[in-house]
């Protein structure tokens, strides 16, 4: 019995003392011990709270200390906004979307720009889609237009947010087709859920981890998903791309990543930075994130610097044209 307990007792102070010592020489040695908050600005439940929750497991477990915090409303704006005033050494991040940072604030004042944040990491992208009730009359894309066009004014499209980029691929498809139908914004994919299982709405634009509990009970049809990344996703391998339906616009830059407040230490963020890449070479951690949606594609601070730039020069002026003309 002893014999027992001492092996035990060796193996726990072994493993105290081996995660320290790995992490010794990492890039994101600083970090273990510390204490930082990701801040997400939507309801729990979403891709966007998951994929924060996900990532901040990992971390946990390579020593750094992660708190999700949840700061919904305005699509992320507020959250977003209450982020851009922090300290620049509160250790507290912005986990979002380029909703939030960047359409938003191209099209309005909502207290903050995209440069009023300094890019840490992109964990990869989430994968959206189009859903519908198990008994709608209808399998594919083309028979929600067709029927749409049988029935002008009776299709309900449920969203997120109004006149957001969410909101822009739902006009892609069906404003591109010709549709008379009505678009409900709701505050999230959660919302969005909600909704289609009450039979409060026809459509149903979430992302897949937030529709495939249900798409897999056999409670949610899945028409199309609108990744800008992959032809056919892993976990839905039967459901069309929204471009091989037709409707190339409504494919979506739907990735998740981490901003600081503009002037965080530099030193923190490479280090937050490295610390996210290593989290995402786990594959128990990609296991986790492939399995609701999220297509894991890792970029570091000076390749989410880039992607914000591309998209500042290429999708966001389609999105104000269409915002202004709305």
């Amino acid at each position: 019995m002893k014999t027992k307990l001492l092996l035990v007792v060796l193996l726990c102070v072994g493993l105290l003392m081996s995660a320290p010592a790995m992490a010794e020489d990492a890039p994101w040695a600083e970090l273990v011990g510390q204490d930082f908050t990701f801040i997400v600005g939507f309801a729990a439940g979403g891709s966007n709270d998951l994929g924060a929750r996900i990532l901040a497991d990992k971390l946990q477990n390579m020593g750094i200390n992660v708190r999700v915090v949840n700061r919904p409303g305005s699509m992320g704006v507020e959250a977003a906004g209450w982020v851009s005033q922090q300290p620049a050494d509160s250790n507290i991040f912005y986990w979002g979307v380029p909703l939030t940072l960047f359409f938003e604030p191209a099209t309005r004042d909502v207290g903050f720009t995209w440069e009023d944040f300094d890019p840490v990491a992109t964990l990869g992208g989430a994968t959206f889609a189009l859903a519908t009730a198990a008994d709608a009359p209808w399998d594919t894309l083309d028979d929600i237009v067709e029927w749409a066009r049988e029935n002008p004014g009776q299709l309900i499209v449920g969203g997120q947010g109004e006149l957001s980029s969410m909101h822009f691929a739902m006009a892609s498809i069906f404003d591109e087709a010709g549709v008379d139908y009505l678009y409900v914004p709701f505050a999230g994919g959660a919302d969005v859920q909600m909704n289609l299982a009450g039979g409060h709405v026809d459509v149903g634009h979430l992302s897949v981890a937030a529709s495939y509990p249900l798409y897999s009970a056999g409670e949610l049809k899945i028409p199309v998903h609108t990744s800008v990344f992959v032809d056919r996703v892993e976990m839905i391998p039967d459901v069309p791309n929204v471009a091989d339906a037709g409707f190339p616009n409504a494919r979506e830059l739907h990735v998740l990543f981490l901003w600081a407040p503009k002037g965080a230490d530099s030193a923190m963020i490479q280090a937050m930075s490295a610390a996210v890449g290593e989290a995402l070479e786990d594959p128990n951690t990609v296991e986790r994130l492939e399995d609701m949606g999220i297509l894991v594609s890792y970029l570091d601070a000076e390749g989410t610097l880039q992607q914000a730039v591309e998209a500042h020069e290429t999708v966001i002026p389609a999105f104000v044209d269409w915002y202004h003309n709305y």
